[in-house]
């Protein structure tokens, strides 16, 4: 869904909040299309408590309903949680050769990203592409494999565009990488229906950055997750997006 549809999307909802349909801003009074909305939306409840959650939710879709749960800072948590509910409606494109039991496995995803507690999520802060990108980029993201019959996983990267372009004016990052949270309890849950899906934390990078990743299988050296974060493990708190962030990678050669 395009900024436009998104910014429709807000006109409708206050037009039912207006006629009482809706009562909140949790958007309650849309029906979820996803196969997995409630497990998701408990699963995230449970792990990020304290903030009463919202859905903006897609009212065109195609290929798969992809909606973007948004759960507040809270206390002790000053960061905004966002994930995706939809992408795992439909099995991604598996390699052939992969072990069925792997394939079941790693069939099904959801993503997650992590912004600022001072990140401008409303109608009128998305008409500037310097607050939305983070929406759309998951929303791109979640179709992709689908889409392209494809799949992701933990360690997998994704550009956009190429040359590859910043996701706006006022930042650099310009593709996603995409890893395991640290913590074992939020890499994944079994669904209602019995499906395992996956959860990966959605990490923007740089161009440079995108480049030694690609050549990391020719034996570049510590890899990038270990350049970005540090030796060891990187919580979920560690993750939050920073739009200035050091590139790691910056006098790195791309023609290398």
């Amino acid at each position: 869904m395009d900024k436009e549809q998104m910014l429709k999307l807000f006109e409708e909802i206050q037009e039912k909040i207006k006629s009482g349909e809706i009562d909140n801003d949790n958007m309650s009074g849309f029906p979820a299309e996803s196969l997995h909305t409630e497990d998701l939306d408990d699963f995230f409840g449970r792990h990020f408590p304290g903030g009463e959650g919202r859905v903006f939710h897609e009212i065109i879709s195609d290929i798969v309903h992809i909606d973007i749960g948004i759960i507040p800072p809270a206390e002790g948590r000053d960061y905004t949680v966002l994930y995706t509910s939809g992408m795992s409606d439909l099995s991604m494109t598996m390699p052939e050769g992969m072990p069925e039991k792997d394939k079941e496995r790693l069939s099904r995803a959801e993503l997650m990203m992590l912004l600022p507690a001072d990140w401008k999520l409303d109608s009128e802060a998305f008409k500037d592409e310097r607050n939305y990108w983070p929406v759309r980029a998951l929303k791109t993201a979640a179709r992709f494999p689908h889409e392209y019959e494809t799949w992701f996983a933990h360690g997998h990267d994704l550009q956009f565009t190429e040359p590859c372009e910043p996701f706006a004016d006022n930042t650099g990052l310009c593709a996603l990488l995409f890893a395991y949270p640290d913590e074992e309890e939020l890499k994944g849950f079994t669904a209602s229906d019995g499906m395992y899906i996956n959860i990966y934390t959605v990490i923007p990078i740089y161009e440079e950055e995108l480049m030694y990743k690609l050549n990391e299988e020719d034996g570049e050296k510590p890899y990038l997750f270990e350049l970005i974060f540090g030796e060891g493990d990187a919580p979920v708190d560690k993750r939050v997006i920073n739009i200035n962030r050091k590139n790691v990678c910056k006098d790195y050669r791309k023609d290398r």
